[in-house]
């Protein structure tokens, strides 16, 4: 049995991970999972819960794509999920016959 190293702290990884990623992102059409991260800071989800997410295979996050060791996450993918997860509260009464009426 092999032992995972978590190498998504290493610095100089990351910076190397984050180069390649720019490089294969020229449209501004992908973040990485520390740009993901940082966009959903106040959410309090991490690049290891995204990491999670992956390699566990649960049915949480958005899709992604990996392209040799580089993961990207599609803005589309991104927007999707954040729709999808949106809750909306029920309507009231007064609402509902208002939406029937039209």
């Amino acid at each position: 049995m092999t032992k995972k190293i978590d190498i998504s702290d290493s610095p100089t990884v990351c910076k190397t991970v984050q180069a390649a990623a720019a490089r294969f992102d020229q449209n501004g059409e992908y973040l990485t999972a520390p740009e993901l991260a940082a966009r959903w800071a106040k959410a309090k989800v991490t690049v290891r819960t995204l990491c999670h997410w992956r390699e566990r295979k649960r049915l949480r996050g958005p899709g992604y794509r990996r392209i040799g060791q580089i993961v990207v996450y599609p803005m589309t993918e991104i927007l999707a999920y954040e729709e999808s997860v949106t809750v909306r509260p029920p309507l009231g009464r007064r609402q509902a016959k208002e939406l029937k009426r039209q």
